[in-house]
């Protein structure tokens, strides 16, 4: 119960989302680092070693953390309003799902705006710059061009405060097939086929509000300060209510260091704690390394699983001849694969096909958005329902973006090669098992259903719960009855996810 209470306090420190920006300002994990860091690497040591979570050291650094932000939150929320609109309601059907905006307002993934409310006066938080579309907050867009194709009526409006200590000049860059009009520091601007707004400001308060339409793809908002990003720090914030820029950089920083402390120390005591031996480390570092730049290079990645049949020759310390053992040799560069492999895809939105894909996504906005928890997003209970629940879910935490889905799929891809490893082990032995877990990856990614992951389908997802019942159930049959409950639990789990399984 107590692994279980910091566990909780954990997520609430890393996740909850941020006033001030910063490498680690929780949901949406739509930076780099922090999708990494939060949203693969914190859950992979948490199930390597959550004993961890015990120690003082980690106590201290974890309520620091939920200090920090409690602190953090009295300030205004930095960055800009953005709020997307059509001129008309928007209406229509994705495969039996309806997907309605009767006041025209388009929402995105993000939490830290009015994302439940009948008339969001903010959409989404900008506080980062967007170079591409795919940057923008507008997941929406996958059903907008499904119900009316070409989005001529599509708008978003910016509004907020930018404080300068100093006289100095924003610049706005914009897309070529947007055009920006509006006002800043009470002065008119605008923009049109890719130009860039500039306006000379003096020391002080300066409101921003700018429209813009939408047309084509060609989409960029980049808002600079004397030439440098005006993001951070606090120098943009979504009302007229300012903070001093000192607190605002101090939060931030304290904020980062804690988060990064934090794992550098938890990774320390995972490997002393399990110890596998310096060849087992050698190893593990080196074929990640290679399934990193093969999914950097975009070649033979399909062919790691194949590699990591060479983890059954590594020797490995007596001690660490077990499941935790098996996922450093194996799980490791497993995840450092799609960890890079799905870099792209953090802070960006996919595109969707019109397919099951599609309409789970769309099942899952009317579930979390409009809040149809139980109906699931159409009257007619089909398409396997329970996908649209973890899919919304999986966009609460990285927002716009389907990069949690990725990460989900591959973690589940994972259980199923450690559960071929304690069946094969507890027959044949470690080597045997490494073996089994190591072809149970290459089978997958060397076969015609690679494209399955992240691509947002079930049927990963119902195969990981399916595992977690095949585990509930050796522990059981080991002697801990009481782990038959939740085996039934993972496989009611896995029916409505995949009814089919």
């Amino acid at each position: 119960m107590t692994t279980i209470a910091w566990t909780v306090l954990l997520a609430i420190g890393l996740l909850w989302p941020a006033h001030t920006r910063s490498a680690f300002d929780g949901v949406p994990l739509d930076g780099r680092l922090e999708a990494v860091a939060i949203g693969l690497l914190v859950p992979a040591l948490w199930w390597l070693d959550r004993s961890f979570l015990l120690k003082r050291s980690a106590q201290i650094l974890i309520a620091a953390l939920i200090a920090v932000k409690i602190a953090g939150a009295l300030l205004p929320q930095e960055g800009l309003c953005a709020r997307f609109t059509m001129v008309a309601p928007v209406s229509g059907e994705i495969q039996t799902i309806p997907f309605d905006e009767p006041r025209g307002v388009l929402r995105s993934w993000d939490v830290r705006a009015d994302w439940r409310g009948e008339a969001p006066r903010c959409t989404a938080i900008v506080d980062r710059p967007y170079a591409a579309a795919s940057a923008f907050p507008a997941w929406f867009t996958n059903a907008i061009d499904f119900i009316r194709p070409g989005r001529p009526d599509l708008m978003m409006a910016i509004s907020g405060t930018l404080s300068a200590e100093t006289a100095g000049t924003l610049t706005v860059a914009t897309g070529a097939t947007m055009t920006v009009a509006g006002a800043i520091g009470g002065e008119p601007v605008s923009a049109a086929g890719g130009s860039t707004i500039t306006r000379p400001l003096s020391a002080g308060h300066h409101a921003i509000d700018l429209h813009a339409r939408m047309a084509g793809q060609d989409w960029r908002f980049d808002p600079q300060w004397n030439g440098a990003s005006a993001f951070g720090g606090g120098r943009l914030t979504i009302d007229d209510r300012t903070v001093s820029r000192p607190l605002a950089v101090a939060i931030m920083t304290v904020t980062t260091t804690i988060v990064a402390v934090l794992v550098a120390v938890w990774i320390a005591a995972a490997l002393a704690r399990h110890q596998p031996g310096t060849p087992a480390v050698v190893w593990t570092i080196a074929t990640a390394l290679i399934l990193a730049a093969s999914a950097a290079t975009g070649r033979v990645e399909r062919w790691s699983g194949v590699l990591l049949i060479g983890s059954a020759l590594v020797p490995v310390a007596p001690a660490s001849r077990t499941i935790r053992g098996a996922f450093l040799l194996v799980g490791v560069p497993w995840l450092a694969l799609f960890a890079v492999r799905s870099l792209p895809l953090v802070g960006h939105f996919s595109i969707y096909s019109a397919d099951d894909w599609l309409t789970y996504q769309v099942a899952g906005y009317r579930i979390f958005m409009h809040g149809y928890w139980l109906e699931g997003g159409s009257a007619t209970f089909d398409y396997q329902p329970l996908y649209r629940w973890i899919s919304g879910a999986l966009h609460l935490v990285f927002g716009d973006s389907s990069v949690g889905e990725t990460y989900a799929d591959a973690a589940a891809l994972l259980g199923g090669a450690l559960l071929a490893f304690a069946l094969v082990r507890e027959t044949v032995g470690f080597r045997a098992g490494l073996f089994a877990a190591a072809a149970t990856l290459a089978t997958f990614s060397s076969g015609t259903s690679w494209y399955f992951v992240g691509r947002g389908l079930s049927e990963i997802a119902a195969a990981g719960f399916a595992f977690l019942a095949a585990f509930a159930l050796l522990r059981a049959r080991s002697g801990a009855a009481a782990a038959a409950v939740p085996a039934g639990l993972w496989a009611v789990l896995m029916f409505y996810t995949r009814l089919n399984h």
